[in-house]
């Protein structure tokens, strides 16, 4: 155990006392809630440190790294934290842990949460650098981890499976290895799809019989509420939304209830997600993608085809493929997937795919900055050429202004030390020059 990330580091001997900033912080012990965000570099940790040397309140303090995106590893130090300040809160909860895999960490949480309700003294707890917690294991929700019954084939369920559109693609996607377990049709519960594949009413049915987590939406837009709140109401942790011009609330609605659930949402209008020679969940073709070390982040799908192709031409195979999607709200946003993807083990580089319109890109470059990313990344942005203030493909690709122009993405890439390809057929040459400069 690693004491010193769970005990206030010193305080600097010369700091600037905030005394604005302490306000807003003595504010916030009646809240259940502070959040401290601001730029790298900036002293949040220091603003803290001496703030707390004034405050009264008891406090347990977890310095955060990398490590402790293991709910085994995080929940342990959280613990041994708190305990800090009562060595009998979450005794039961550490034991349980030392035995992994005997109870859920759900089941583990309850029980600490318990413990701490029955303190009747207020703390705080401090959770430093908490952004290093990318939470959502897309791998290990995709892949699996060596020793589990279904390593390296991960069950999907196919919603509307029955459809001319979730037929053909749930067809190309066992012809492509994918462990199609279950579709889901209402009315056509008991039937099989191509004789193979059992078909249930609902999505709690699939769920129940074959234990999946991965879920892909074959339905028309108005029907996609319905069928995602069903989908994660199961369940499901990792939603594969392909419909388009699904309304905007619609999105949001299922988004919140995904946040709720601890699940991931791709899409909507995505062409899915995929690790080339392992497992696609999506629509995308196979004949572009290899297996390999490089993460391709797309909010085109057809541009996430052709990229990849000249990738896997110029000898550079893909990790893993994510389609951001075109609607104008994304359930997986470019930070996001970065933040999925950008401590997978052997990761060698990246590729990012964006557009004109928003500031998606512009965040990702800012994030990439802030957390000190340093594998080669090279980044395409399509629609450099399109008129300003006029919407063009995609719902979100609109330029108001300088807002969203290419101009600004790609001055905000250039910050990130990101090469931005003006041609797809540039972008290996890029990388080939990003991963020579880095050996």
């Amino acid at each position: 155990m690693l004491w010193t990330k769970l005990h206030i580091p010193q305080s600097k001997e010369y700091t600037v006392h905030r005394s604005s900033l302490f306000e807003k912080l003595n504010e916030g012990l009646n809240r259940k809630l502070i959040l401290v965000s601001a730029t790298a570099g900036y002293g949040k940790t220091t603003l803290l440190c001496d703030w707390l040397n004034h405050c009264k309140v008891p406090v347990a303090w977890f310095s955060i790294d990398e490590r402790d995106n293991d709910p085994f590893e995080f929940l342990t130090f959280m613990i041994s934290g708190i305990q800090t300040i009562d060595q009998h809160i979450g005794h039961h909860s550490l034991e349980l842990l030392k035995s992994p895999g005997t109870v859920t960490t759900e089941y583990i949480i309850e029980l600490l949460i318990n413990d701490i309700l029955e303190i009747e003294t207020d703390f705080l707890l401090v959770l430093d650098d908490l952004h290093v917690i990318t939470a959502k294991e897309i791998f290990d929700i995709l892949k699996g981890k060596p020793g589990e019954e279904d390593y390296k084939k991960k069950g999907v369920i196919v919603q509307g499976i029955t459809g001319a559109y979730g037929s053909l693609h749930a067809r190309n996607m066992m012809s492509y290895g994918t462990n199609v377990v279950a579709g889901v049709t209402p009315g056509k519960g008991g039937q099989k799809f191509d004789e193979k594949v059992p078909i249930y009413n609902s999505v709690q049915e699939a769920v129940d019989a074959t234990g999946a987590k991965i879920s892909i939406i074959f339905v028309p837009a108005k029907f996609f509420l319905g069928a995602a709140k069903e989908a994660l109401s199961a369940g499901i942790k990792l939603l594969v939304a392909i419909p388009e011009h699904v309304p905007v609330r619609d999105t949001l609605e299922v988004l919140e209830m995904a946040n709720q659930k601890g699940a991931t949402v791709i899409g909507p209008n995505t062409p899915g997600i995929m690790i080339p020679e392992l497992i696609k969940v999506g629509i995308m073709p196979p004949m572009p993608f290899k297996e390999g070390k490089i993460a391709v982040l797309s909010k085109s799908g057809t541009l996430l085809y052709e990229i990849s192709d000249a990738l896997t031409r110029a000898g550079f195979g893909q990790s893993i493929t994510i389609g951001i999607g075109g609607d104008p709200v994304n359930g997986t946003r470019l930070i996001d997937a970065f933040d999925m993807v950008k401590d997978i083990p052997d990761l060698e580089g990246m590729v990012v795919v964006g557009e004109i319109g928003g500031d998606s890109e512009e965040m990702l470059a800012q994030r990439i900055i802030d957390s000190g990313f340093k594998k080669p990344t090279v980044a395409y942005i399509a629609g450099r050429a399109a008129p300003k203030e006029k919407r063009m493909g995609h719902a979100g690709a609109i330029v108001m202004g300088t807002y969203g122009s290419a101009e600004s993405k790609v001055s905000m890439f250039n910050k990130a030390n990101i090469p931005v390809a003006k041609r797809p057929a540039e972008v290996p040459v890029l990388l080939a020059g990003k991963m020579g400069k880095s050996d």
